[in-house]
């Protein structure tokens, strides 16, 4: 993960710089404050970050007795590791995120357009022919990030659903097999472990889909100038590709050609993982 992470330095610092600059130019001035989706997802993730490093420390601490100094600083490099590994999740979610507020401009932006031409009586706006500029270059800079982070992401999703599975099958083994005795402090370190995997990786999935969404309201906005008779043959000309290229073109993010990232997708894997629970468990049916 750090490997690729490095291997495409380069290339990643180039797209993000790019996406700044068309942030800077195109997007600042306007306002934000509707936008109240873009802070709560970068909320959520920050809070679930420092959740899973307080996670370790507490499922480490709660259960042991006082540990030496050699394993605390074991422990530290560890979740030094852990902090790394989720530093990079969380710099594609931030870049997922800026691209859906970008989107989210442009849609703002048609809407008023259209509310404009309906109700002053224009027939013409150069406005439609750039923000179909302005929307197929954040289309191309999400292909460009999607291709960057495929690789790193698939594992961040595999690996937390891995840890889910598996902390899983070996509490049952430990209460079934084993014959102990589930104690409360043990319980909720279980519990809350479980909880923060899961919500760390439905907020992975989560914010593909709000971008994804978002891009999908293009479209159903550009068919709201359907409804105004008479425009000028340029710009009807323009809703119309801009209305094709967005047909054609979704914003979508595709994780190595296996699979496009979006709650429905996110739904199946959950119910993939426990159904390989349950074939874990009917394969070692004969030790519980």
């Amino acid at each position: 993960m750090h490997f690729r992470n490095w291997w495409l330095s380069e290339e990643l610092a180039s797209t993000i710089n790019t996406l700044t600059n068309l942030y800077q130019q195109h997007l600042n001035p306007h306002d934000f404050n509707d936008c109240l989706s873009f802070d709560n997802y970068i909320i959520y993730k920050g809070l679930s970050i420092w959740l899973e490093v307080a996670s370790m420390f507490v499922m480490r601490y709660g259960l042991s007795p006082p540990i030496s100094f050699k394993l605390f600083l074991g422990l530290v490099g560890v979740m030094a590791v852990q902090m790394s590994i989720l530093l990079i999740g969380m710099h594609f979610h931030l870049a997922v995120l800026y691209i859906y507020r970008s989107v989210w401009i442009v849609n703002r932006e048609l809407l008023t357009l259209a509310n404009q031409l309906r109700m002053w009586n224009i027939r013409s706006s150069p406005r439609v022919q750039e923000l179909h500029c302005l929307y197929s270059r954040l289309l191309g800079l999400s292909n460009r990030l999607g291709a960057l982070y495929d690789y790193q992401m698939t594992l961040f999703m595999i690996s937390l659903l891995s840890v889910n599975i598996l902390s899983i099958f070996y509490m049952i083994v430990y209460c079934i097999s084993l014959k102990k005795i589930l104690t409360f402090a043990l319980a909720i370190n279980f519990i809350q472990a479980l909880a923060i995997n899961l919500m760390d990786f439905w907020l992975s999935i989560a914010v593909c889909d709000l971008a994804e969404r978002q891009g999908r309201a293009t479209s159903a906005i550009l068919k709201l100038f359907n409804d105004i008779p008479e425009l000028e043959v340029d710009l009807d000309r323009s809703i119309n590709d801009f209305a094709l290229f967005c047909c054609h073109r979704r914003l979508r993010f595709n994780h190595c050609g296996l699979f496009y990232v979006h709650n429905a997708m996110g739904f199946r894997m959950i119910v993939a993982c426990v159904l390989y629970l349950i074939y874990l468990v009917q394969f070692d049916y004969m030790n519980l």
